[in-house]
């Protein structure tokens, strides 16, 4: 049997609404805030998180976009109020661990930080400043999470470009 679950604010604005097959949630989810305007939008099938998820200011920019298969988060995106974005990257499907590229901008749009990672290990790490020029550039070799040590290279630059 198909209905809608909603659910209302103290003062009986929608706050939000998901159709559910069977007394679970199947179909798409709308959150809103109370001015009316959507909050959080995204599928449900089976009562798990499918597909693309977006979540928006409350001024209607998109604020986060996050990408889930079978319930688990495997990639997000993040803006900064005016579109721009802000970060991207993506999870292992396994243990959630962030894995490879993943890029950090400031709101202007230049890139900030590039880091790639290999089960939440960061293997490598650069850094720029907010005119595009590089400023640091690190590679990890090993970690020892025991005594909270990083073995690698890092470089860091003068504004000239000198290390």
């Amino acid at each position: 049997m198909k209905k809608n679950i909603e659910q209302h604010y103290p003062n009986g604005k929608l706050m939000s609404t998901v159709p559910s097959k069977n007394g679970v949630r199947h179909g798409q989810m709308q959150l809103y805030y109370e001015n009316g305007k959507l909050k959080y939008e995204g599928e449900f099938l089976n009562d798990k998180q499918e597909g693309l998820w977006k979540l928006y200011y409350e001024n209607g920019d998109i604020h986060r976009e996050n990408i889930f298969k079978n319930h688990i988060k495997i990639s997000e995106k993040e803006f900064y109020e005016g579109k721009k974005i802000k970060h991207e990257g993506k999870y292992d499907e396994i243990n959630q661990d962030k894995i490879g590229k993943w890029c950090f901008y400031f709101e202007n749009g230049k890139l900030e930080k590039e880091q790639i990672f290999n089960k939440n290990f960061s293997e490598s790490l650069k850094e720029w400043d907010k005119d595009g020029d590089l400023t640091s550039e690190e590679k990890q070799t090993k970690l020892d999470t025991k005594n909270n040590i990083k073995y690698g290279i890092k470089k860091t630059y003068f504004k000239n470009g000198d290390l």
